[in-house]
């Protein structure tokens, strides 16, 4: 339970918020001219946007095992639960799991979330197909064309953040 929560922590807040977005949206605001910051121009596609390449794995990876690394069945596995027979565990562990997904629509966030980070990665593909196109992806004046494009990844991106924060925390009691 507490790996799948650092995980989510990890990414979701320590990466995606307070390292990410907060530099797309310094870009941003270079790119409508409301601030100067020569670093973010200098690096933030060489250096900060590649870096989504490897978090969206991540991402995904976080989504993909929430509802195996999360389920209250798992409790089955610790004290004081683990003392019961094996049948028992059996049975009562797939009711518990099957009441969690139910009263909690675990399966319709997982969805929502896996539409968010499919949006998002279909947004950072799109930008960094018309960033080919960029001769100069170290100038503010040059990135300023593809700003539609930074706003729509930064617009998804804020979104899977959202969604991530929505998913239990704990193994919820039934």
């Amino acid at each position: 339970m507490y790996q799948w929560n650092k995980r989510r922590a990890d990414f979701n807040h320590d990466w995606l918020q307070n390292f990410f977005l907060v530099r797309l949206s310094r870009l941003l605001q270079l790119l409508d001219g409301a601030t100067e910051d020569p670093e973010i121009e200098r690096t933030f596609v060489t250096d900060i946007l590649a870096t989504w390449e490897t978090e969206r794995v991540e991402a995904s990876g976080i989504i993909a095992s929430f509802e195996e690394q999360m389920t209250p069945s798992l409790l089955f596995e610790e004290e004081p639960l683990c003392r019961c027979d094996d049948e028992t565990k059996r049975w009562l562990s797939i009711l518990t799991h099957s009441l969690w997904l139910r009263r909690f629509k675990i399966r319709a966030i997982v969805e929502k979330a896996s539409a968010a980070y499919s949006s998002a990665n279909a947004a950072y593909e799109n930008l960094q197909h018309s960033l080919l196109g960029c001769s100069n992806s170290i100038s503010a004046s040059a990135l300023r064309h593809f700003r539609r494009e930074f706003g729509e990844f930064r617009d998804r991106c804020d979104a899977l953040s959202e969604i991530l924060s929505l998913f239990p925390r704990d193994r919820r009691p039934l």
